[in-house]
């Protein structure tokens, strides 16, 4: 659950606990809470797009070869771990799609030799120089 929601839930509860019991403190922490809550920004999704790992585990909590009558949409109570927590993960590797691929060029070569020689990590500066090559 993020900070976000927890906040949501716990300004959903304080209001219904001041409906039924006004309190003068109450009032003091609702006004609070919605004041973070108005200025607390989501992150954007290009940040955890840039943030997440190449690679990422479905894990199911059980062995997959001791479960053989188990189907795919049957899976319940599963997570996503960066490092095959349970040892019994299915693996999934992030890719880029093919459409959004740009043939390398030299100016794009060079920008990242630049920014990887600058202490950038390489599939970043991939990232940001096809950026700026689709951006100007």
């Amino acid at each position: 659950m993020t900070n976000r929601a927890v906040m949501q839930q716990a300004l959903e509860a304080l209001e219904n606990i001041n409906k039924a019991m006004p309190f003068p403190v109450g009032k003091k922490v609702i006004t609070a809470l919605r004041t973070a809550l108005e200025q607390l920004e989501q992150e954007p999704v290009a940040k955890v797009v840039s943030t997440a790992p190449d690679r990422i585990w479905l894990d199911l909590g059980f062995d997959p070869q001791d479960e053989t009558e188990v189907l795919f949409g049957e899976l319940h109570d599963v997570t996503w771990s960066a490092d095959n927590a349970t040892g019994h993960g299915i693996e999934y590797v992030r890719t880029t799609p093919p459409a959004a691929q740009l043939e390398p060029t030299p100016w794009r070569e060079m920008v990242v030799a630049t920014l990887v020689r600058e202490g950038v990590n390489k599939h970043k500066a991939r990232e940001l120089a096809d950026h700026f090559e689709r951006n100007t």
